[in-house]
């Protein structure tokens, strides 16, 4: 339990510097285009992603935090912070614009597989803001924050 909360913590403070002022990104056509990239092989990452509201699905709206790792072209795994236990899920990635990201995952659940879709919208290379697109899920608000950051994380 102890490594499990340093872990958290140094999670934590790795998005710290990020929080300052940041909330969701919305890209309007007058906007100058982005100079920043989120990588086309997502292979080996790993990303924690922080937010008011859920960041994949089954993950709880409210200040969550959820680590993801991509063990493959088109596999990945996710899991709350406050668990144990990680989510396996199939993706397909694309990028419709510089800078954007689509993640379009299915997870497989009891009930049936649930599709979801993750935008990630870079503001440096390494962090940027997010949004997910899931049946059930919340709709942001213009106080929601929602942010994810590339780092070294438990493989």
């Amino acid at each position: 339990m102890k490594a499990f909360v340093r872990i958290a913590v140094v999670s934590a403070s790795a998005l710290i510097p990020l929080t300052a002022g940041m909330a969701t990104v919305h890209s309007e056509p007058g906007d100058a285009p982005r100079t920043c990239a989120v990588p086309a092989d997502m292979s080996g990452k790993f990303m924690i992603m922080y937010g008011s509201t859920p960041a994949m699905p089954g993950t709880p709206p409210g200040h969550s935090m959820t680590m993801v790792r991509f063990t493959s072209a088109d596999q990945l795994q996710y899991r709350i912070a406050s668990s144990t236990t990680w989510q396996d899920t199939s993706y397909t990635m694309r990028s419709p614009e510089p800078g954007v990201a689509i993640i379009d995952g299915m997870q497989p659940a009891e009930a049936g597989p649930i599709s979801y879709s993750v935008t990630l919208r870079c503001r440096t290379d390494e962090a940027g803001d997010y949004s997910l697109s899931a049946p059930g899920a919340p709709t942001p608000d213009s106080d929601s924050v929602a942010f994810y950051r590339f780092t070294n994380g438990p493989q």
